[in-house]
């Protein structure tokens, strides 16, 4: 062979030789990794399982050694022989020119043979790289789970209490060397180390509370507690038992998560940072331990049948369990009162609720032994005020003696899922307000029994006002099962975008159907209900079980107990400590049950401590039981949300998230004028009046907290929720109505007297528009142009300088609009429909003008309609411009002559600055275009759900559809397209619903959304739900809604789950996304929505259904009324190269957006011709808030003294769409307090940087002056 052709093939041969190496060193990596522990499991052989501890841990220490010290030995000679072929390829290569010239004589291309020979060399560079990068990946994941040898020896070593503690700490250091070394022996170690600390504490738990210490996992779970074998026989069904339920592995595997991690947020940044993890953690996986969504990724939901417990097992105890520490039982005594459902709340109170109030006040008197909780401050307010001092007072010891308890003390029991937390808040201020006014007092234990569903944001609300525990009751009955099986229905529960436990609240969820004393005292409802005295026979009640009550008395004292004790005990089955908590009430009632006092304290033989309790009486015990040495509770976490609620079978209550949207809207639109008319009253409050007011500040105070009340009821959970009866809806609405036409007075005679110089302005600031009744659309004010100007004021309530687009009806289509500066502004008319129906008729006296407006943060902007002069300055060209209609299957309108119309075929397109839209020519938006993301479809469709038939059907609370949803015909309908400088949009008129698309010409961040508007009237419908589906490219898995308008919760499309249980609450918005872009539908007001497809998003806008779903109500849903929906959709790239969050959250953009819709501008027109006497811009404060900071609401406190209490909230923001802007510490002088404003927390001198936390509300309470 000659030496050219050889110079060919041997670096061929050595690229073969080093993989040949390569691959040697990767099989003996492998087996060296399971070489250790395989050398573990002989050294354990060898020693024996009775030999002493300290013998068995040398021995492994010194075999762990030696194979760490062959694996660097032969790991250096690869690291050389890897070297010695890098260099034999290199001199080679050097070397190939020489070879060529003496062998060929210049007649090969030189040139060629170099690169070739090159690239060889890069070629064996690239595979000596990647098979290391191999080698350390397979060494690095190969380390294997514990034997179950070891496992059984972890717990023998844990119990071997002669080990000293002497010689554990002695090891820990060589244990922890030895960590470093082999990865392989961290999961022992540390096990060990934390059983021979158990071991040797003097406060070592018993077995039935080391079930908290257990963590959960996707798919491989080690369980750290581990139980004697006495006591795991006699839990076999609440605790893991792999040899016996082998067939349910994956569900008893997963343990709700205990993680004990005190990393705090910092609170001195000034830029925020991502403040989550952004590494590769992918929806699917984000601290899968403790999250209520990996208890539904696990669960089958197969319904299993239980017996007497029907949603769950035949529970079964050991009877001597409690020989030694008596079981404590606490009887806590309750009425739960509706303010409105079948009844109003007048209604109510006056028939039932007064009387209650009155009979427990006189009953716990005359019983020192009895306790009572009490949660609706509603209610409460209405008794007091009819109540004769002596009864107050009364009423008053009770509360300081600890016989009657005051839970939540919110003005309702509030609805968890459709509520805002500005409303959720506001409630329970305004409850707590009244508790310190008229009790002295401060609740601490949180009452929710009732809500259907759970969110962390009331769970987040009632930790930051200082509570120290709270009960929840309508969860999922499936994920009742699973925690009640791991004895876990008391857990602290977290924040998802909490790293630590600074947010967690210790929850105890009741583990049955329902709160009523049938479903209270044990699993067996056919035994409790025989301790319901309410339901005795000739009552008006019966238990449904066909076993009535029975009357106490010494004969049957013995067997009656007996029987309730045995439900008490298995009741105590299902928690880890020994404590156990029996509800004692139900729906407006209160029985007296001093016989049960009686009958359990007679028989001492029993081992039970039975006694009537509040709940702060039976957290304390729990606390006392798991209460660490740390002052911290050693109870399992979990983090999310409840949502979706099923209380038997497929029957998910998913409808209750649409149920009236008419009202929805209009709780949302009276938030935003109550915060606004707040904010401007606290303002005034500075002294920054001009002239007296017409009414005192007192009158103001007073008017403006009936407000808050009025707004506090419909936030109860038969309120929001659209689940009341007819006539209590409009009781409601009224309310509302009311409430909403004193917040706009009050800020009507404030906005006249912060703009008029001499206080001529009074009575001549009228609302922009107005509702004459509970059920009306707001009517729009119409402004007169006349030769003498016409103004209006634009009110921004945020705290941050803002531009908007705003709109306006006048009487004459060619006028200009003014800023406050004098100065000519860009204006567009658009033609006005009757009654607003597009294809009636168009109106000759009513023109839209739409301009763009500017206002400082919290102030007053007044901005001028006029006629046009009659001679034009040509260095002030006119820039009004008037629309151009163009109608689609529809004849041309007859219309004013400065408008003109014309009829086109084909797609519609819509342009804008920051985005473009284009249609089908049906109206039907097709597709998005934006330069950064290029086109997006989005496909905008109407379809309608039809209830099923049979005896489980769709009503108020219940979701059950037949089948997908069908395609509403939208061929053939009027289209309208309107264009001009400004604003362009679509308009399609459909059977129910007038679908407008608009979008708004402007480089501010408000318009980088698609505004849609649904006028909807479902009224002609039967059973059925109208829904809007928004079908998009995006290819996403997932997807997001909100909780509360608080946090982003993950979601996933369950195929195991029926299509209504894929159904969420919509507060604010729901998002899609995927690698490249991001797509937000955000909601004026809540709404049911889902995501059933990769790149779908839906909502259901609104339903008519004729039939009850039997759950109390008795109606169905028929009184709809026509209701506006507005959304806004926005489209958003991704940042190059950026990561999903670790914890999903808002952008700046997205933010804005919302913020447009649930805090709009209010606008006031000025009625009189005295234009001389205005100021044209009111600015109180001189410098924006910052940009993630949102001033939640700023509200008069107190009349005496002058308190404001002031809440800020610090926005997460997105890592992944924009640079995170910088943030500045803002300047406070006043106290801090409770969310709550309840407990206070310590005094904030005036000018004191305040660094808020993100994610977190601050709640202060100030004293406001002209320099603040």
């Amino acid at each position: 062979m000659s030496l050219l052709k050889l110079a060919d093939i041997l670096p061929v041969l050595l690229v073969l030789v080093l993989v040949l190496v390569q691959s040697l060193v990767g099989l003996v990596g492998f087996v060296l990794v399971q070489v250790q522990v395989q050398v573990l499991v002989l050294v354990q052989d060898l020693v024996g399982l009775a030999s002493p501890v300290l013998l068995v841990l040398l021995v492994q220490q010194l075999a762990l050694v030696l194979v760490g010290i062959f694996s660097f030995v032969l790991l250096v000679l690869l690291i050389l022989v890897q070297g010695l072929v890098g260099l034999v390829g290199f001199v080679l290569v050097q070397e190939q020119e020489s070879i060529i010239k003496f062998r060929a004589k210049g007649r090969i291309d030189l040139k060629h043979l170099q690169m070739r020979y090159q690239h060889v060399l890069v070629f064996i560079v690239v595979i000596v790289v990647g098979v290391n990068v191999f080698l350390l990946h397979t060494c690095t994941k190969s380390t294997p789970n514990p034997s179950p040898l070891q496992q059984e020896q972890q717990i023998i070593y844990a119990e071997n209490h002669k080990v000293s503690v002497f010689i554990s700490k002695r090891l820990q250091n060589s244990i922890q060397r030895l960590e470093e070394e082999v990865e392989s022996a961290k999961v022992l170690f540390d096990t060990l180390r934390s059983e021979y600390s158990s071991a040797n504490s003097p406060n070592v738990k018993s077995e039935n509370s080391n079930a908290n210490n257990q963590l959960i996992g996707q798919s491989d779970v080690k369980v750290n507690q581990r139980e004697s074998p006495k006591q795991a026989s006699k839990q076999k069904r609440s605790l893991v038992n792999n040899d016996q339920r082998k067939s349910q592995v994956n569900v008893d595997q997963i343990q709700v998560g205990s993680k004990n991690i005190e990393k705090r947020l910092s609170q001195q940044a000034h830029k925020q940072q991502c403040l989550l993890s952004q590494a590769s953690r992918t929806p699917s996986d984000i601290e899968v331990w403790g999250q209520v969504e990996g208890l539904y990724d696990i669960n089958p939901f197969r319904d299993p049948h239980g017996g007497t417990w029907t949603q769950g097992w035949n529970v079964q105890y050991d009877p001597h369990s409690w020989d030694t520490k008596p079981l404590n039982v606490f009887i806590v005594p309750h009425s739960h009162n509706d303010p409105g459902w079948v009844m109003t709340l007048d209604q109510y109170y006056r028939r039932q609720t007064s009387h209650i109030l009155s009979i427990v006040t006189a009953t716990l008197t005359q019983e020192p032994t009895m306790r009572f909780v009490w949660a609706e401050i509603s209610y409460l307010s209405m008794w007091w005020k009819e109540q004769h001092a002596s009864t107050r007072e009364e009423f008053k010891r009770l509360v300081e003696r600890g016989q009657l308890e005051i839970v939540t003390g919110g003005w309702v029991m509030p609805d968890e899922a459709n509520t805002h937390y500005f409303a959720l808040i506001d409630q329970l201020q305004e409850g707590h307000k009244w508790i310190e006014d008229n009790l002295g007092v401060r609740p601490t234990s949180g009452w929710s029994i009732d809500p259907f569903g759970h969110s962390p944001t009331m769970a987040y609300i009632l930790k930051r006002s200082d509570f120290n525990g709270m009960v929840i009751q309508r969860i999922h009955y499936e994920v009742k099962r699973m925690l009640a099986e791991k004895k876990q229905l008391e857990f602290l529960w977290r924040q998802d975008y909490d790293e630590g436990l600074d947010t967690a609240m210790y929850t105890h969820m009741m583990p049955f159907y329902s709160y009523d004393v049938p479903h209270s005292c044990g699993p067996d409802p056919s035994v409790c209900c025989q301790f319901d005295f309410a339901r005795l026979p000739g009552s008006k009640f019966s238990c449904p079980w066909r076993i009535p009550p029975q009357e106490i008395n010494p004969a049957n004292v013995a067997t009656r107990a007996k029987l309730l004790l045995d439900q008490y005990r298995k009741k105590a089955q299902l928690y880890a400590t020994n404590n156990i908590m029996v509800p004692l009430g139900d729906d407006f009632r209160y029985d007296n049950p001093g016989e049960m006092d009686a009958q359990m304290n007679s028989n001492k033989d029993l081992h039970v401590n039975v006694k009537f309790a509040t709940l702060k009486e039976y957290f304390d015990a729990v606390r006392g039981e798991v209460k660490q040495d740390s002052g911290k509770l050693d109870l399992p976490t979990l983090s999310g949300d409840f949502f979706s609620y099923a209380d038997r079978l497929d029957n998910y209550w998913t409808g209750y998230y649409t149920s009236r949207p008419f009202y929805k809207h209009l709780d949302r639109v009276l938030e935003a004028k109550l915060r606004g008319a707040d904010i401007l009253f606290c303002i005034t409050k500075s002294g920054q009046l001009t002239h007296p007011l017409t009414e005192t500040e007192n009158e103001l105070h007073i008017k403006l907290e009936n407000a808050h009340q009025e707004l506090g009821v419909f936030q109860h959970h038969d309120g929001i929720t659209g689940t009341a009866r007819d006539h209590v809806v409009v009781d409601y609405g009224n309310r509302m109505r009311s409430a909403l036409v004193t917040s706009d007075r009050i800020m009507a005679m404030l906005v006249a007297n912060l703009l008029s110089k001499s206080g001529a302005l009074d009575d001549h600031v009228i609302p922009g528009s107005q509702r004459r009744t509970q059920d009306a659309l707001p009517t729009e004010e119409i402004l007169h142009i006349e030769r003498s100007p016409r103004k209006i004021v634009v009110y921004n309530p945020k705290a941050q300088n803002r531009r908007e687009m705003v709109s306006v009806l006048t009487d004459k289509a060619d006028v200009w609009v003014l800023d406050p500066d004098s100065n000519t502004i860009p204006s567009q008319a658009s033609i006005v429909w009757e009654n607003d129906i597009p294809g009636s008729h168009v109106l000759f006296d009513q023109f839209r003008i739409w301009f763009e407006v500017e206002v400082p943060p919290l102030g007053l902007a007044v901005y001028t309609i006029q006629l046009p002069p009659d001679m034009i300055d040509i260095f002030d060209p006119p820039k009004h411009e008037f629309s151009i209609i163009d109608v689609r299957n529809f004849p041309l309108p007859s219309m004013p002559s400065e408008f003109s119309a014309e009829t086109n075929q084909g797609s519609i397109h819509l342009e804008g600055p920051q985005f473009s839209a284009e249609f089908a020519d049906n109206g039907m938006l097709q597709s998005l275009h934006s330069e950064a993301i290029g086109m997006t479809s989005m496909q905008i469709r109407f379809l309608a759900y039809t209830s099923r038939g049979g005896s489980d059907r769709s009503g108020a609370y219940l979701f059950m559809p037949h089948g997908d949803a069908k395609p509403i015909d939208t061929s053939s309908r009027p289209v309208f397209i309107t264009r001009g400088p400004l604003v362009e949009e679509v308009t399609v008129s459909l059977q129910n619903v007038i679908h407008t698309v608009r979008l708004f010409k402007s480089q501010a961040p408000y318009a980088a959304a698609l505004d849609i508007t649904n006028r909807v009237d479902v009224r002609t419908l039967n059973n059925q739900e109208l829904v809007m589906r928004i079908m998009s490219n995006v290819d996403s898995n997932d997807f997001f809604t909100d909780l509360n308008g608080f946090q982003l919760r993950h979601h996933k499309f369950y195929e195991k789950l029926p299509l209504n249980a894929n159904f969420y609450p919509m507060p604010t918005q729901l998002l899609i996304q995927d690698e490249n872009k991001r797509v937000s539908l955000n909601t004026q007001s809540s709404l049911a929505c889902a995501s059933l497809q990769s790149g779908w998003m839906e909502v259901i806008l609104d339903r008519r259904l004729l039939n009850d779903d039997k759950r109390g109500l008795g109606q169905g849903v028929k009184d709809n009324k026509q209701t506006d929906l507005r959304f806004k959709l926005l489209l958003e790239s991704r940042k190059p190269n950026s990561k999903r969050d670790g914890v999903e959250m808002l952008s700046l953009p997205q933010y804005i957006v919302q913020d447009s819709l649930n805090f709009p501008m209010e606008i006031f027109h000025i009625t009189t011709d005295n234009l001389d006497d205005i100021i044209s811009r009111f600015t109180p404060i001189q410098v924006n808030f910052p940009c993630d900071v949102h001033l939640v609401n700023m509200r008069s406190w107190s009349v005496t003294d002058g308190a404001v209490a002031l809440l800020l909230h610090r926005r997460g923001l997105s890592c992944s769409f924009q640079d995170l802007p910088d943030i500045n510490d803002c300047s406070l002088g006043g106290e801090e307090y409770s969310l709550s404003m309840s407990n206070h927390r310590g005094k904030v001198l005036a000018d004191t940087k305040v660094s808020l936390v993100p994610f977190e509300i601050h709640a202060f309470k100030l004293q406001l002056s002209v320099s603040s």
